[in-house]
């Protein structure tokens, strides 16, 4: 039979070294949350790495660039970019 995994499927860039395993239910941003957020984002200190690069000050955000890269951009890992 097909073997059945919880991850979604997940596209990272081709340029991207990270693998998918990394990416976790915690490394997961559920971006619904926000899209009735209007045009502002809280200012609550929560950054996270996108597979970009750059270092997103919080969830809402990071959500607003993914929307803004056609959901290619991805988390990660939590904390600011090394």
């Amino acid at each position: 039979g097909k073997a059945t995994t919880h991850h979604k499927n997940v596209e990272l860039p081709p340029v991207s070294t990270v693998s998918v395993c990394l990416i976790t239910s915690m490394t997961t941003v559920d971006c619904s949350l926000y899209k009735d957020s209007g045009p502002y984002c809280t200012r609550e200190s929560y950054p996270l790495c996108g597979t970009d690069g750059k270092t997103y000050g919080n969830q809402c955000a990071f959500c607003r660039e993914v929307v803004k890269s056609n959901g290619k951009l991805a988390v990660q890992y939590m904390g600011k970019c090394k």
